[in-house]
């Protein structure tokens, strides 16, 4: 199937946030849509070529680097994860504005960061399925007051002291969520611990399907290949099986 790209900006906050929407080049018909989102310091770069297969498949991805990243406006020494939370509301918004889209069928995949952001736009908007890979968590003071910079640089201690994991906005929020969720967990995740990120799948009471998968020995940023093309498999499969 024949694909296109197109870069896109939308505004969050005031701010210009780019990214690139790639469909199938013919759409006779509404399809299922999925947005992808980043963790911190990366950017949309590495899931374009990801969404690229999802359209080949007949569906729409969206990528786009959150404000502080990538060529979006924003200071990364400034903004924090309640900012990034806007923006994946606002890429919502901006996605379910274009005629083609099913909203019934709008799927979310976040990576470290980005499995805040999904897991709080799942609950404020209609969603069908998300996939959470390698999900961070924070306290809502964390959120609204600790910079990017701030967290970057005390991360580990971060994760590993973390108290009131099921307090937490992300956690809590997936607690109602009804749609269908895949958690994919690095098993040797050096940034955020095991057990952490399983929390969101314990939690996660509500859903209509529930899944986990655990790549063996890998690192946080699926640093190789090997570990890269099973996340990109699974995936396509959840997506297809639930979008």
């Amino acid at each position: 199937m024949k694909i296109k790209k197109e870069q896109f900006t939308f505004l969050s906050q005031g701010q210009k946030v780019r990214g690139t929407l790639i469909t199938p080049t013919k759409i006779e018909r509404k399809i299922p849509a999925v947005i992808f989102f980043h963790g911190m310091t990366s950017s949309e770069k590495g899931y374009i070529p990801i969404a690229e297969k999802l359209a080949k498949q007949g569906k729409c991805g969206m990528t786009l680097s959150i404000r502080g990243h990538g060529d979006s406006e924003g200071n990364f020494n400034k903004l924090t994860v309640k900012n990034a939370v806007q923006d994946g509301l606002n890429a919502y918004k901006f996605l379910i504005g274009h005629n083609f889209i099913d909203k019934g069928k709008i799927g979310l995949c976040g990576s470290s960061v980005g499995g805040v952001i999904v897991s709080i736009v799942a609950k404020q908007k209609k969603v069908r399925s998300l996939i959470l890979k390698a999900p961070a968590v924070y306290t809502r003071k964390m959120m609204s007051s600790m910079t990017y910079q701030q967290s970057m640089a005390k991360e580990n201690k971060i994760f590993n002291e973390l108290k009131d994991i099921n307090d937490t906005p992300s956690i809590k929020a997936l607690s109602s969520f009804k749609g269908s969720l895949l958690l994919i967990i690095p098993e040797k995740d050096q940034i955020i611990p095991f057990k952490t990120q399983k929390n969101y799948l314990l939690n996660a009471k509500s859903t209509l399907k529930k899944r986990m998968v655990v790549i063996k020995n890998a690192d946080h940023g699926l640093s190789r290949q090997k570990w890269k093309k099973q996340f990109v498999s699974e995936m396509l499969k959840w997506f297809k099986a639930t979008l």
